[in-house]
């Protein structure tokens, strides 16, 4: 039986599943998955992907604060084009899911990984915190826009400043995803043109 038949837990308990351990820390650290070994990952290794997200990448986000970060990324960036339409493509259990031996195990795998991620929770906070009246304005617009692309037409925004800035960044977002509609489509064409 093949992992993806099974259920998360008894994958994970068989040790079925072939991910690394801590691997958001080998990776930011530019280590390599298989080097080190599973279970061989030294705190240098912590301390050098710390020092490369506080010297060399540009922006973190957090998947929990979705929103700030779409906000954070968008002032980091100047794009204007941030509306989104939430869509949950992953489909996976949530932690609540899952057996607490199994949620017990991916903890004890990944520590380091969980201290990097304290480090980032931390650094976005002093972000947001730092944020002017502008990234809370354009939050509010943010929510409001992406509630009026999924049809909440008739929620009220709390301002007609935050309605009218919502209403530009969905005429934005709509446009950018016609042109994605057509260009998808032309590439289509093209492909069948040429027998791929």
């Amino acid at each position: 039986m093949a992992p993806s038949d099974l259920p998360l837990d008894t994958a994970i308990a068989r040790g079925l599943l072939q991910a690394p351990d801590n691997m958001q820390t080998r990776q930011l650290a530019g280590a390599a998955l298989d080097d080190p070994a599973f279970g061989r990952c030294s705190r240098a290794l912590l301390d050098a992907a710390m020092v490369n997200v506080a010297e060399h990448i540009e922006f973190t986000g957090l998947m929990e604060r979705f929103e700030e970060s779409v906000v954070l990324l968008g002032e980091a960036f100047n794009w204007r084009n941030i509306g989104y339409v939430p869509v949950n493509v992953w489909g996976s259990p949530t932690p609540t899911e899952l057996k607490p031996q199994t949620i017990a195990r991916i903890r004890s795998e990944n520590e380091l990984d969980l201290e990097l991620y304290e480090f980032v929770t931390e650094r976005f906070a002093a972000t947001v915190r730092a944020a002017g009246s502008a990234f809370a304005f354009n939050l509010q617009a943010l929510r409001r826009c992406s509630a009026m692309l999924q049809g909440a037409e008739e929620e009220e925004a709390p301002s007609l400043a935050i309605e009218k800035r919502a209403a530009t960044m969905r005429a934005r977002f709509q446009r950018a995803e016609e042109r994605s509609a057509r260009l998808a489509g032309r590439n289509k064409q093209r492909r069948a043109a040429s027998g791929r």
